[in-house]
């Protein structure tokens, strides 16, 4: 089926509507550099992979979209609207971004699924037009064998007096933001664990309570900025010793399993480190001891972390979908804006197979936790200790816990 961006926008519509006969919009890989839109609405759309460079995208809705390993480049998303939106490995060098919103949005490092071993997601066939011009519409498939570069936003405007960029909870661990412009930017809460500030203007900007662990700020302009709060201490280092078989993890996750070896720390003694922003994804952590562990940022997806000592580690941004967490301890532990949800399973074609695999939780100690704004959807959660766990904005639909923390949050009201 052959359709053109006018169709694909009003399927996309339809959709969000909840009308019969509408579609998502499908434009992963899609070649849409340049493109000239006012108040476009791609809200929840997929657009892994898109070339989106030198586009004028101004009051744009992208909120929730997919723009993993996106190309932004130039792009001009003033007053654009990218709340919880999926950022991870998207290049937004040289972009504008006045009065942006980027409240709660990942632009963490990232690599494409593809690249570990499945198939490249299926292109739609689009017309290359809109309104009878021609738009260039071109698709082009991505290299499985090419990983998305770290996020990189320098020498990017997100400031203009009172429309400064809202960032407020954004993940940016790991991110490029070389000579950024972040005049008076809302980065409350922001996560900029191992991110690069260098040269970056932070002048007036709202850094309260940011986690700038690691990061590198050298020649970073930060006159008149508010950092009450600011988490600026490092954690213990890495041992040597540690270092070889982390390396090792991480070509083998890069090379979809052809290269490395799995990670394999099950009982070791990791407590105090500062793993923050690491992908263990896959990794054998079963008994380990995490307590007081930085890991913040980092990502777990389907990592087994039975029975480990997770004692007042932080967890916070960590994605832990799909990971095994049956009987750990995670006393007092920090899991704010942690997504302990599903991950979707792919079938031997690529494609999702319409089957996820839940995030274990079941006997877990939460004791004293906090899991404010957690994604803990459809998590396993039977037997879980939740005496004195914070809830507050976590979604916890399709779990043995949704009616019980309701019930507990009336009473209290």
């Amino acid at each position: 089926m052959t359709l053109n961006l006018d169709q694909v926008l009003r399927l996309h519509e339809d959709f969000l509507q909840g009308r019969a006969g509408g579609l998502r919009a499908d434009l992963r890989g899609a070649d849409l550099s340049g493109l000239h839109i006012e108040k476009l609405n791609l809200r929840g759309a997929m657009l892994s992979g898109a070339d989106l460079s030198y586009a004028v995208l101004p009051g744009a809705d992208l909120s929730e979209a997919d723009l993993f390993g996106a190309n932004l480049e130039g792009v001009d998303l003033s007053g654009a609207l990218l709340t919880k939106a999926d950022l991870r490995g998207a290049r937004l060098r040289h972009a504008r971004l006045v009065g942006t919103d980027l409240q709660a949005s990942d632009l963490r490092p990232g690599a494409f699924a593809h690249a570990m071993g499945a198939a490249p997601p299926a292109i739609p066939a689009l017309k290359a037009e809109r309104g009878g011009k021609s738009l260039g519409l071109k698709l082009r498939p991505k290299a499985a064998e090419a990983p998305a570069p770290m996020v990189n936003i320098a020498a990017t405007s997100a400031t203009a007096g009172q429309n400064s960029a809202k960032m407020h909870a954004t993940n940016l661990s790991g991110a490029d933001l070389t000579r950024a412009n972040l005049t008076a930017a809302k980065l409350k809460s922001a996560n900029f664990t191992g991110a690069n500030l260098t040269s970056a203007n932070l002048t007036r900007a709202d850094l309260r309570q940011a986690i700038l662990r690691r990061a590198v700020m050298d020649r970073a302009n930060l006159r008149d900025a508010d950092m009450e709060g600011a988490i600026l201490q490092k954690a213990g280092v890495i041992p040597a010793a540690l270092k070889p078989p982390l390396q090792e993890h991480g070509l083998w996750l890069t090379s979809g399993g052809a290269m490395g070896a799995r990670g394999e720390l099950a009982g070791h003694d990791l407590r105090g480190l500062d793993l923050s922003g690491v992908d263990l994804s896959g990794a054998n952590l079963a008994g380990a001891n995490l307590a007081e562990a930085q890991l913040n940022g980092s990502v777990l997806v389907m990592a087994n972390l039975s029975g480990a000592n997770l004692t007042e580690a932080d967890l916070s941004y960590a994605d832990l979908r799909g990971a095994d967490l049956r009987s750990a301890r995670l006393v007092e532990a920090s899991l704010m804006h942690a997504n302990c949800g599903a991950v979707p399973l792919m079938g031997g074609d690529g494609e999702p197979s319409g089957r996820t695999w839940p995030a274990n939780l079941e006997s877990a100690d939460l004791s004293g936790a906090d899991l404010t704004s957690a994604n803990l959807k459809a998590a396993k959660l039977a037997g879980v200790n939740t005496s004195r766990t914070v809830f507050t904005g976590a979604v916890l639909s399709e779990t043995e816990l949704e009616k019980r923390v309701t019930i507990r949050a009336r009473r209290r009201g």
